[in-house]
């Protein structure tokens, strides 16, 4: 009867052991999004730790360069149960689970300062030169016309490498996150903020996203219950406020 006993406590605790291991995640330094330096692993990774905190859990970030970072998420022999942040896109591979979203972007590009570079159709910028990230997702339509090399675009490891590019004239315009911009002209050090601007042509206006391993559905679930209880907007405000000095976004 004790070993039956004491078999049941221990089946019984086995779960809660379970639970009391924070669930880890790869990511990147994307800052202000996510970032060692700021509270919270940044404001995506505020989010995502409130999500996670709605939902009973303990989560951990580990840093890598991005595509190293979705490369150990997608190993089963790593202890990650996903990724993020992560754009939204029709072609995503429809194995791994997507969380509801906990926050977007201001998909743009920067530009050397003065006469604005306008454009109607993507086609019209198959002159210039542009700067894109390794293993980003752009727009479907932006990321077509670069496979098909109808544009002309050169790829770097991080955003910051593609503005210091573009202020030595040696790109035309570089793809970024509006806020990463910012956030970078006042950051790195190598950068001239008069030099550069944002173009106010928006590429397109992305939501982001936690990507969950095809065997974490019950963890998405969970986290994705979590996330609809949250206010968001009032998150992101909230941190904003506190922790980051950003210009208004465009209307």
């Amino acid at each position: 009867m004790g070993y039956r006993l004491l078999l049941v406590l221990l089946l019984l605790l086995f779960p809660l052991r379970l639970l009391a291991d924070p669930v880890r995640l790869t990511t990147l330094e994307w800052p202000p999004y996510t970032s060692q330096s700021l509270p919270d692993g940044g404001l995506i990774g505020h989010i995502v730790k409130r999500a996670f905190a709605e939902a009973g859990l303990q989560v951990e970030f580990d840093f890598y360069p991005w595509q190293r970072a979705m490369w150990l998420a997608a190993d089963p022999n790593q202890h990650y149960s996903g990724y993020f942040p992560k754009y939204f896109a029709d072609n995503l591979d429809k194995r791994w689970h997507m969380s509801a979203s906990v926050g977007n972007s201001e998909l743009g590009m920067a530009q050397q300062a003065g006469p604005l570079i306008r454009w109607q159709r993507l086609e019209e910028l198959a002159p210039y030169r542009i700067g894109v990230v390794a293993g980003y997702i752009n727009t479907r339509e932006f990321d077509d016309l670069m496979t098909s090399k109808r544009l002309n675009t050169f790829a770097v490891d991080e955003d910051r490498l593609n503005l210091r590019k573009l202020q030595r004239n040696r790109l035309d315009l570089a793809v970024i996150d509006r806020d990463v911009f910012y956030w970078l002209l006042r950051h790195d050090s190598k950068l001239n903020p008069a030099a550069l601007q944002f173009n106010p042509k928006i590429l397109e206006r992305k939501s982001l996203h936690i990507m969950f391993r095809p065997d974490q559905q019950a963890l998405q679930q969970r986290v994705a219950n979590a996330i609809t209880k949250l206010d968001i907007a009032q998150l992101s405000e909230d941190y904003q406020r506190r922790y980051l000095q950003m210009p208004p976004a465009a209307k």
